[in-house]
């Protein structure tokens, strides 16, 4: 996700206008279904964790942790959940503090600790990603028309192309 450039000034702007258009409205009905189907996925998705007892930042922490290519570090968790570092270490404190993961120092850094889930938060994140599946199966014609609705809009070559 590329971060959108804040001007500086107005003079410094490049404009855009959205002339009230028939083809400018359905790009922005086309946006407004997808948030709308998306957050519905999100949604489900958050009733499936708290469901479990889990919270669903932690089934997204937990989420990360199994697919990363081997352990990963709070850095790298913090990243991949878009989250500051110190927010990366409260979250896998409470993971930990669970039972569902834990930590190691790394052979390679001793200053980089690396996470893992434990068995019985690999067992848990098994049924969690399977309900989960489920759900998205269910909602995948609904979000995928949206996003195809989506991708039909041409838009002018930008910064952002």
């Amino acid at each position: 996700m590329r971060d959108i450039p804040r001007p500086s000034s107005p003079r410094s702007r490049r404009e855009v206008q959205l002339v009230p258009s028939p083809r400018n409205m359905e790009a922005v009905r086309a946006l407004a279904d997808f948030r709308h189907v998306l957050r519905g996925f999100l949604a489900a998705s958050e009733d499936v964790s708290k469901s479990a007892g889990v919270p669903p930042l932690q089934y997204q922490a937990m989420l990360a942790i199994c697919a990363w290519p081997g352990p990963i570090s709070i850095g790298d968790l913090a990243a991949q959940l878009l989250m500051t570092h110190s927010s990366a270490v409260q979250l896998f404190d409470r993971l930990a503090a669970s039972g569902l993961a834990s930590r190691e120092p790394s052979p390679d850094d001793g200053r980089v600790v690396l996470l893992r889930l434990t068995e019985q938060g690999d067992e848990l994140l098994m049924d969690l990603a399977e309900h989960h599946l489920r759900v998205m199966q269910s909602r995948e014609r609904e979000l995928s028309t949206s996003l195809r609705r989506l991708a039909a809009f041409q838009l002018p070559d930008g910064p952002d192309r």
